[in-house]
């Protein structure tokens, strides 16, 4: 083999590598995946696609992350490297568009994993381009052998099942905002009087900050979000970081300092149109569980309370006089961060993010007396490292079965 085949297969495994790994991010938080390509329809004036979001990112994503297998064991060596070669290419002309335009939102390259400048994005697909390059036209083409099919075949199917658990339970592993161990801030008081967290918004290089009951018709008035204010009391410690989840009474009044006292269970419901009777039955069972538990119950949804009311009414009158006294007002992007799960839940320990659940996988009222047991420090460590484990061990054993070939 001469130098430059040599040379050929590296540049394919370095970029074999970055597709795997980008891919792999994505694919393990298919609800962000399909929130950044939300993103990109807007900044294409494509808005009419918005409901293919998840789907277009999940299969975007899966094809980056088997196109990353099939560079890295050397199959399809032709199909492949154009193939990924052209995908590259694709998102050379999407970062440039990005770096030109310089739109309030992240490329999303490698979810929320790590976040890229659009200069820093569109210079790592420059150098994936250069690389793809290398490797496009091999002078000589090794022979295939089974093994690498093989190989290629088992890493494919840790891909799929990541893929597959991540769609119906929540990542195994949380970089939002909200990641185990955070803690809650609720609305501060300076001076007596009480400040909540407004959103900023811009329309037409303006700038303007509302307040969570104004940001539907500011939304409907044309403006674009672009990030939360947080007041942060003076009197804190210069270290302190200040995550908000600010909620609203049936009077528009801030409650959230409800959810840092004591132990607290949050389900947050961040599309109400999709929680059909069952699931509504069974958050007001998992609620009713946690507070005869020893936790403070809360709902929180995205929907005027007066509209959650008008889907409550099928309910029967226990779980509807329930999820009512219990539910407050949220922003969509907040329960959107907090739990990936559409009626999942979280668990607070004196505004510690302890864990959350997939509604798939609720605690019952054993496993809840059981929480409440234990200390929430070491119970938040223990389920935040198996998180990591679980992360760790399926990029070791792709690492693992690619150095057999």
């Amino acid at each position: 083999m001469t130098v430059y085949n040599r040379l050929q297969k590296v540049a394919a495994a370095l970029v074999g590598t970055t597709l795997f790994v980008s891919g792999s991010f994505k694919l393990m938080d298919p609800v962000g995946t399909g929130l950044i390509v939300d993103e990109y329809w807007k900044l294409f004036h494509l808005g009419f696609m918005a409901p293919a979001s998840q789907v277009f990112g999940i299969i975007l994503s899966l094809t980056e992350t088997l196109l990353g297998v099939a560079l890295v064991t050397g199959i399809f060596r032709k199909t492949v490297r154009l193939t990924a070669a052209s995908l590259v290419g694709f998102f050379t002309l999407v970062t440039l568009v990005l770096l030109l335009v310089n739109p309030a939102m992240d490329c999303g390259c490698f979810g929320e994993w790590i976040h890229l400048s659009h200069t820093a994005s569109f210079l790592k697909n420059l150098v994936l381009l250069a690389l793809c390059a290398v490797f496009l036209f091999p002078k000589v083409e090794d022979p295939s052998r089974r093994p690498r099919y093989v190989a290629a075949g088992l890493i494919a199917a840790a891909v799929l099942f990541g893929t597959v658990w991540s769609i119906r339970y929540i990542p195994v592993n949380d970089y939002t905002e909200f990641a185990p161990g955070v803690e809650l801030a609720a609305a501060q008081v300076f001076d007596g009087e009480e400040s909540e967290p407004t959103y900023r918004y811009a329309r037409g290089g303006e700038e303007k900050s509302f307040s969570l009951s104004e940001i539907d018709a500011a939304e409907e008035a044309g403006w674009t979000f672009v990030d939360v204010d947080t007041p942060v009391n003076p009197s804190a410690a210069p270290h302190e970081d200040v995550v908000a989840l600010p909620f609203l009474d049936r009077d528009d009044r801030p409650a959230d300092t409800l959810a840092v006292q004591g132990p607290v269970m949050i389900v947050s419901v961040y599309d109400t149109p999709r929680m059909k009777e069952k699931r509504w039955k069974q958050a007001a069972a998992f609620l009713r569980e946690a507070s005869e538990a020893g936790f403070r119950p809360i709902l929180l949804v995205e929907a005027p309370l007066q509209e959650l009311d008008m889907q409550l009414a099928g309910l029967p009158a226990g779980d509807r006089t329930l999820l009512q006294s219990c539910s407050y007002q949220a922003d969509r992007r907040k329960l959107l961060a907090l739990n990936r799960d559409n009626g999942g839940a979280s668990y607070f320990a004196d505004g510690m993010l302890v864990r959350k659940w997939a509604r798939r996988n609720l605690p019952d009222k054993n496993k809840l007396d059981s929480v409440l047991r234990e200390s929430p420090v070491e119970y938040m460590m223990v389920s935040s490292t198996q998180g990591r484990v679980a992360l760790h061990g399926y990029f070791l054993y792709a690492l693992a079965i690619a150095l057999l070939l």
